[in-house]
Formats: structure tokens, sequence, C-alpha cells
């Protein structure tokens, strides 16, 4: 795993931090839950790709006023850097193999499968949505910023605490089985994405390649 290299900080301050990231997160998060709302009846993709921006722009001033960094050091805290080429590469080809399963599917059983309308363009949103703007309030924002000072197994752990108490929020307007089902898939994604924003040179690229990839298996339609 690459090494990062944070300064070590004393408990109080972690705790302190800590207190500060959770505040900060549920704002972003309930942030970029509501703005696809504004545009969702004219087109879905278009209110994804707003959210991908205000949550991008938010998240930059946010990092930039709580933790006193300069606008390039906050961009490149939460993820906007260049990529480790192999961890990228790997992550793409796992995700091709996992879209495979379709197409395999279909030949095996003679089963038909279908893209929704325009598909490209829903895909687009996915990845604005998913892969940019989750990844830089998940990994960037919380994980990237409880990582100082941390080992990756606490910092993750702690990631993971802070996820749970922000997905309670879906719960007070989505069906429990949807709002416990995002929470399941947030929980069970923070390890293995955490690893790869890290192992990719603390970047979002990889863990949003896979992230995009995990949420365009639904738009997939297989016939009984």
């Amino acid at each position: 795993m690459t090494a990062v290299g944070h300064p070590t900080q004393t408990p109080p301050q972690n705790r302190t931090k800590f207190v500060t990231v959770l505040i900060g997160f549920i704002i972003l998060f309930v942030l970029l839950d509501q703005t696809p709302s504004l545009l969702a009846s004219y087109d879905l993709t278009a209110g994804f790709l707003l959210a991908s921006v205000v949550l991008v722009v938010a998240a930059v001033g946010s990092d930039m006023l709580l933790f006193g960094r300069a606008l390039p050091s906050a961009w490149r805290n939460l993820g906007f850097g260049r990529p480790e080429a192999r961890t990228l590469l790997v992550t793409t080809l796992v995700g091709v193999l996992v879209m495979g399963f379709f197409p395999v599917f279909s030949w095996v059983t003679g089963a038909s499968f279908a893209l929704p309308d325009r598909w490209l363009w829903v895909l687009i949103g996915l990845f604005a949505l998913h892969g940019i703007a989750e990844e830089v309030l998940f990994r960037g924002f919380a994980f990237h910023n409880l990582r100082a000072g941390r080992t990756f197994g606490r910092a993750a752990s702690l990631s993971v605490l802070l996820f749970a108490v922000a997905h309670l929020y879906l719960l007070t307007y989505m069906p429990v089985t949807l709002a416990l089902f995002a929470t399941v898939l947030s929980l069970a994604s923070a390890y293995p994405f955490a690893y790869l924003f890290e192992r990719g040179n603390n970047t979002i690229w990889a863990p949003a390649v896979l992230h995009t990839q995990v949420h365009a298996i639904s738009f997939f339609v297989v016939s009984e």
C-alpha cells in the first residue's frame, strides 16, 4: 500500500477533527442527496451533473474553510490528482469483467438483455454522481481527512461509522428496505474503495470507476 506520511496528531486533536469531519460530511451528504431533485422532473442525468458540480464546489470550500487549506491543496486533498496507472487499469479491467456477465449470461441461457434509451447519457450521469461526487465526499473529504494521524484501518473504520450516521437520514423519506440497502452498500464498499483511493495515489479515479460500474449494473434489463 502506498505510504501517505501523514503527520502524527494527539488523541484530542484527532477527536476534534473527527467531529469537524462528521459535521461537514453530514451537511455535504444532505446537499448531495437533495440537489438532483431540482432537475429530476426534467432530466435525471442533468440533475446528477448539477449535484456533482454543487458537491465538488461545496466540498472544496468546506475543506478550505474547516482545515485552512489553500485552493490547490484542498483540490488535491479531495482526490483530484494523477492516479497510479496500474491501479486504475486493474480496477477498470475488473469492472469490465463484471459488466461482461450480462452478454455471457445471455449467450448461455438464451435470455435477452437491453440497455436503457440514451444509455451513454445515463452512464455519464452515474459517473458524475456516484463516481465523482460520492467519491469526493466519501473518500476525499471523509476518509482522507480522517486518515491524517491514523492508521488505514482506524481511518476506514471511522469512515464506516460516519457513513452509517449520515445514512440514517435516508430513513426519513426512503422506503426502509431501499434505505437499508443503500446503507449496507456504502458500508460494505468503504474498505475496498478506501484502499483503491490510497493505492491510487490518494485520488478518486480508481474507486470512481468501480463505483460507477457497480451502479451501472442496475440499468441492464434482462428478460424473464
